[in-house]
């Protein structure tokens, strides 16, 4: 009986040490940042869309509708030169200001080798690109799952060196709704990344919520920060240049007017466009970009909404006004903010 009790025993240990090994396990890092052991929201609370609460249901979040992949991204082009040509959005690097150069340069990655500039937006596959890039240019044999390594950016190079790969090389980035993309940042970020619960996360409960040290007794400091708490502290910081990358607007990451890329590829039609993409840049035939893992769920539709639902609305107007660059230049409808709390499209 007593030997009986120990194997039971060992065994429920020995189950419980592999849960936690794998729930440790990062298959989407995104940065060097210490990760939870558990993903608390791997991708958060998954929304009943019959119970959305204060929401028109009709809103879009984009504003393509009826289109190809192709059709779609030259309309996107199209609709971006157009809004460039009617704004005042820098177009040249010397209209710049020293630290939007750098912000700038430093997410442009180069690849020589197949003569392309692509500009990272985090949240946006990013790292998956980055990956890819790998491969075409030799630095890793296959997709790595490890924070990508070994990459060359703009900002490494010369003056002259910028200039000549901005005339001649193709140029790419990919968008993401607005909306959608802070959300996926606020759930991987606060929900994920404990470095980030301990700096940012102290810091806005600090300023926009409790902060009790006594009471993250055993939990990580920081761990609690709500999606409205998030929202306000977006809003309260002045220059958007100097903003953190993961929320920082696409505008000021990639300066799409100045830039004049070639490609500009969607999230809704990621692996669609990436085809194109390395097509266009004659990627050999057997380098395609990586497709998720099959327990990866992108966050629904009803999941953010919910998540806006939850938020004042003087601070939903602010934040379309904080981002209207990036709803402009990208054709993502601006949401309307009504008292009860619906969005609707404009």
């Amino acid at each position: 009986m007593k030997n009986r009790f120990f194997t039971i025993a060992f065994s429920v240990l020995f189950v419980h040490q592999l849960a936690r090994f794998l729930l440790s396990i990062d298959f989407y890092p995104e940065g060097n940042e210490k990760h939870r052991a558990v993903n608390v929201l791997e991708d958060g609370p998954q929304a009943d869309e019959k119970k959305v609460p204060f929401y028109k249901r009709d809103f879009p979040l984009s504003q393509y509708t009826g289109l190809s992949n192709v059709e779609e991204r030259d309309q996107r082009k199209a609709d971006l030169e157009e809004e460039c040509a009617a704004s005042s959005h820098p177009r040249s690097i010397k209209d710049l200001k020293p630290r939007e150069k750098n912000v700038l340069l430093k997410h442009i990655v180069v690849s020589d080798k197949y003569k392309f500039l692509y500009c990272y937006v985090p949240k946006v596959a990013c790292s998956n690109w980055k990956r890819v890039v790998m491969v075409l240019d030799g630095v890793s044999d296959e997709f790595v799952k490890e924070h990508p390594y070994g990459l060359k950016y703009l900002s490494e190079y010369s003056s002259s060196d910028i200039q000549e790969r901005l005339e001649t090389y193709t140029k790419f980035a990919f968008v993401r709704n607005p909306l959608e993309r802070l959300l996926s940042a606020y759930r991987n970020k606060f929900g994920e990344i404990e470095d980030v619960m301990r700096s940012y996360g102290v810091k806005i409960k600090k300023q926009y919520g409790t902060y009790k040290e006594e009471e993250y007794e055993g939990k990580i400091p920081g761990d609690d920060v709500s999606f409205e708490e998030f929202i306000r502290y977006l809003l309260d910081v002045k220059a958007v240049e100097y903003m953190n990358e993961h929320w920082a607007p696409i505008d000021t990451l990639c300066q799409p007017c100045l830039m004049n890329y070639d490609f500009i590829g969607s999230y809704d039609n990621l692996y669609e466009d990436a085809a194109d993409i390395l097509s266009a840049v004659k990627a050999p035939a057997d380098v395609h970009f990586p497709a998720r893992q099959s327990f990866y769920s992108p966050t629904s539709y009803a999941t953010t909404v919910y998540y806006y639902s939850t938020v004042n609305t003087t601070y939903l107007e602010k934040l379309s006004k904080k981002y209207k660059n990036d709803f402009s230049l990208f054709s993502y409808p601006v949401p309307k903010w009504s008292k009860s709390g619906d969005i609707y499209d404009s």
